[in-house]
């Protein structure tokens, strides 16, 4: 009986605030992530984590996380695209950029760089399918990927949509009338450069709406591709221990 009461029992080690809990709110994708890292630590030690433990608000706090990290990457890929679309529309503007930033002459170039936030989000999120390895870390992932998901498929219908308006209004008269507005109505060679640039990125917004959907649409789920690969080679490396073990 002694060494029955000496005997050490598997117990659920703190986390993020108050232990057996789940933290209220994470404030960035960092904390997310460590908190995500210590959830796989206490279950790939062979530690069980009550299924209840993760509540409804856990799960909706990754949630959360997931739709603001697919709505900042749209924020600034959105931005990047206001800066890169009319260098790569106008040839002049183009040849004028590449002599302070020889780079910017390259289309693919401008294209990697447009993508930059997409990719790194990406990364940054198939690295998490690392840590889906038991049940909690199973909910907390999924929750942060569909949070991203929504956030993205949104954000991305939304770019569509504004893109084929914009190039639908596009004409002499609204060019023109733009390149007035952004000048204060001045009548110099700027205006100029921003009527033609303007009046060029029609044939490029309709072309980029559709790469947008494209673009997000991959960034969405590639992590879920991931997920099921590395699941299903877990899988089958499991199924192959066992099989050696039990020959």
């Amino acid at each position: 009986m002694a060494d029955n009461a000496n005997e050490i029992q598997p117990e659920i080690l703190p986390v993020s605030g108050s232990p057996g809990t789940t933290k209220n709110e994470y404030f960035n994708i960092i904390e997310a992530v460590s908190q995500i890292q210590q959830y796989a630590v206490i279950e790939g030690s062979g530690q069980e984590i009550p299924d209840n433990f993760l509540t409804v608000e856990g799960k909706l706090n990754f949630l959360k996380v997931g739709l603001g990290s697919g709505f900042l990457e749209g924020i600034i890929f959105t931005a990047l695209t206001a800066i890169i679309l009319p260098i790569m529309a106008d040839p002049y503007l183009a040849q004028y950029v590449a002599k302070y930033f020889p780079l910017a002459g390259y289309k693919t170039f401008l294209i990697l760089f447009n993508c930059l936030p997409i990719f790194i989000m990406v990364t940054i999120s198939c690295f998490l399918t690392r840590f889906r390895i038991g049940t909690i870390t199973r909910k907390s992932v999924d929750a942060f990927l569909f949070g991203r998901v929504f956030s993205l498929v949104g954000k991305g219908l939304l770019i569509f949509g504004g893109f084929i308006f914009i190039a639908k209004h596009i004409d002499v008269k609204n060019a023109w009338c733009t390149a007035k507005i952004l000048t204060f109505w001045g009548d110099t060679w700027v205006t100029e450069l921003i009527y033609r640039v303007v009046w060029n990125l029609k044939p490029f917004l309709i072309r980029s709406a559709f790469e947008v959907l494209v673009i997000f649409g991959v960034a969405a789920f590639i992590p879920f591709l991931a997920t099921w690969l590395l699941s299903t080679y877990r899988g089958y490396k499991r199924h192959k221990e066992e099989k050696f073990w039990n020959e």
